[in-house]
């Protein structure tokens, strides 16, 4: 590197306290670690634009960073842990560079155990880089971690203790500690600062070559920092210093930011593409089939809102244009763009968000369970108002079967975009009748089911709910013939099979006239298993399947132009699946329902295999391999592959045979993969085996001995 070229990036960090748009002040300084200076305390040397953690204090000098000719690229920085006192008094101490100022404390050289220290500051910044990279090389002591970290803030910290080697707190303040900042002071920080990113890389590894390595950023909030800092240190900081040894010495060397163009997170609608991949840059979305307009799409990464600077968006139609979106890297460097192609289909959910009587939400409402009973108090008169809150726009409903006077009930069907899916709710409405007056009583004294009484039966409770685990059999649940009641001679009481799964007990008072119910519903516990057992491609069982694993990329011949067909398994009949086919190059979906609504989506990202298979193949094409007894099978990935058998003579043992190419998801040496097999019976013979390409040119040959 030349001089000229550390005169510019030194005149870039003399900018950055004005905030300079160029793309060198988003970088960091003196970043191949070429130029040195003395450090900033007068002890050691430290590179230019960074201050190393060399000590003096109380007469006490210790060099712990300095400069090393033999870097990835020149010169680079080496840091490296020392004993820092007198004789046997002291202790080590950590080793690092950073772009704030290293502060150490120590009362006296005779109170070790007072010893604190920390890093202050850093430098002016308003980027937001993705990743900290660098090259390292490094031998350690006992296994300690070496650290390099990135934080990035707004305002100011304030901190007034710090914990020192005895695990105490001494009293010194600092403006901007790094343990302030990032709160990790266990002491006293009287003004904490905001926060934004941080990332960092930490390793008990030894690496003998030099070795890139990176810390990811992960950002916090959308505040733009005010400033930020880079700390680079041989072992344990930050963090304990406790099993700090003498003698872990790490290089660095062309440390830099990275700042992405990619995306972690697109929304649509503030909704998350399901199981978005910021490397698959091809998209379908289905709307609703009378939906008209495309709406609105943000992007995240490193978990902050990109800004309209930084996200260009296209939007394209529904009748076959693509949505385009292209985010540019904040540096300026590097473009990614996405698309989004936008169609209509019918939807087929007829499940509402949710019902509510008189605008009060239906209790426990399932869009999964279709029988409520509702018990309102004795001066009830007028059936509730019901009104459908649909979970889709498209979504329609009516009372199909209206209350006509308390006690009563309704019927309300819901219906699905494709008009074919309905869904009906019935809700049964009773009236709460709670006296002790002789004459117009109502309560009853007890419920039984098969002689043994309802555990939690109270005479004012009027509905009662029983749950039975997953599985059970309608057919096995109590019935009304199974009731029996304890009730006052002068009552009336008929016990009623409302449905399969609730029994009305109806209990009319001595008066003939005032009358109330008991409900007991029957609730079967629905499954909430939404895994499949089989995904079937081309009526072929996916290989490796899981059910719990939702993401798999299948590979298309070369030149494919549509995706295979998809089936599936599934992992229990109540189950309700349904698949949205993408397209080449695209995703597909499998949305599998479980009975009590847990949903899960499986995808299939289908890619066209990019090699052509008709090239010129390479021995590293073909395959020859004794797959079981006798058996011996030859395989290749390529087009126009032949092979033969011959003896050791040169006889032709065999016709030539066409080898079939192996399906591109398959290994090509795999026993159980596409290819031709042969039986040899005759043993103790060498045989040749030769493959051949186009008829005439020769790919691989060989001998077996079988």
């Amino acid at each position: 590197m030349t001089r000229n070229f550390y005169r510019i990036i030194l005149i870039c960090f003399l900018f950055l306290d004005i905030y300079s748009l160029t793309l060198c002040a988003q970088q960091l300084p003196n970043s191949g670690f070429e130029t040195f200076e003395t450090g900033y305390n007068g002890v050691g040397e430290q590179p230019i634009g960074w201050k190393g953690s060399n000590i003096t204090q109380w007469g006490v000098s210790a060099t712990l960073v300095s400069s090393d000719a033999n870097g990835r690229s020149g010169n680079c920085v080496r840091i490296h842990n020392e004993f820092v006192g007198i004789g046997k008094l002291g202790a080590p101490s950590p080793a690092y560079i950073a772009l704030g100022t290293p502060w150490f404390y120590a009362p006296s050289v005779f109170e070790i155990a007072s010893i604190t220290g920390g890093t202050e500051g850093g430098m002016r910044f308003q980027f937001r880089p993705d990743t900290l990279a660098l090259w390292v090389k490094r031998s350690y002591i006992l296994q300690e971690t070496a650290h390099a970290l990135v934080y990035l803030w707004a305002g100011e910290s304030i901190g007034t203790a710090y914990q020192n080697q005895s695990g105490t707190c001494s009293e010194v303040t600092h403006i901007d500690d790094e343990s302030d900042v990032r709160g990790k002071n266990s002491c006293t920080t009287s003004r904490p600062a905001t926060l934004i990113g941080e990332g960092e890389w930490k390793s008990s590894e030894q690496f003998d070559q030099w070795t890139l390595v990176k810390a990811p950023i992960t950002y916090y909030n959308n505040v733009i920092p005010e400033k930020m800092n880079v700390i680079i240190s041989a072992a344990n900081y930050p963090g304990s210093n406790e099993s700090m040894r003498v003698g872990s010495v790490l290089y660095a060397d062309d440390v830099q930011f990275i700042y992405s163009s990619k995306v972690s997170d697109m929304r649509i609608n503030n909704r998350s593409i399901a199981d978005f991949n910021g490397d698959v840059y091809n998209y379908t979305h289905i709307l609703g089939k009378k939906e008209r307009t495309i709406p609105p799409i943000t992007c995240f990464r490193s978990g902050r809102q990109l800004s309209d600077s930084e996200v260009a968006i296209v939007y394209g139609d529904l009748s076959g244009t693509p949505t385009t979106i292209t985010v540019t890297a904040e540096d300026g460097r590097s473009t990614t763009t996405y698309t989004i192609r936008f169609v209509n289909q019918l939807s087929t959910n007829a499940h509402p968000a949710f019902i509510t009587l008189d605008d009060e939400p239906l209790d426990d409402f399932n869009g999964y369970v279709t029988s409520y009973n509702v018990n309102f108090p004795a001066e009830t008169t007028q059936c509730p108002e019901i009104r459908v809150i649909p979970s889709e726009s498209t979504q329609k409903w009516s009372i199909t079967t209206p209350c006509t006077g308390m006690p009563g009930s309704a019927v309300v069907t819901v219906i699905a975009e494709d008009t074919l899916v309905r869904k009906s709710y019935t809700i049964n409405y009773f009236i709460e009748v709670s006296t002790d007056s002789a004459t117009t009583s109502t309560r009853l004294t007890d419920i039984l089911i098969d002689n043994i009484s309802l555990s939690d039966f109270e005479p004012d409770r009027r509905v009662y709910k029983i749950t039975y685990p997953i599985g059970t059999q309608v057919s096995s649940l109590p019935v009304a013939a199974q009731f029996r009641v304890d009730a006052a001679a002068e009552q009336t009481v008929d016990i009623i099979q409302a449905d399969e799964q609730t029994v009305v007990i109806y209990v009319t008072a001595a008066d003939g006239q005032t009358m109330s119910a008991y409900v007991v519903e029957f609730e079967i516990l629905l499954s909430n298993n939404a895994y499949l057992s089989s995904i079937v491609v081309n009526n072929v069982p996916l290989a490796d399947f899981d059910p719990q694993i939702f993401e798999y990329t299948c590979l298309l011949p070369f030149g494919a132009s549509s995706v295979p067909s998809l089936g599936y398994v599934k992992g229990e009949d109540s189950q309700t699946v349904d698949i949205i086919q993408g397209f080449v190059n695209d995703i597909s979906y499998i949305y599998v329902t479980a009975e009590d609504g847990t949903e899960q989506v499986y995808q299939l990202f289908f890619r066209v295999w990019e090699e052509n298979p008709g090239d010129i193949p390479t021995p590293d094409d073909v395959c020859f391999e004794l797959v079981g007894d006798n058996v011996w099978k030859a395989s290749t990935s390529r087009n126009n592959v032949s092979i033969g058998i011959f003896s050791i003579t040169g006889e032709q043992k065999m016709q030539i045979w066409s080898v079939p190419r192996t399906n591109p998801n398959e290994s090509l040496c795999d026993p159980s993969s596409t290819g031709i097999r042969f039986v040899f019976d005759k043993r103790k013979d060498i045989y040749v085996y030769l493959f051949i390409y186009n008829g005439k040119r020769k790919i691989l040959a060989g001998k077996f001995a079988y």
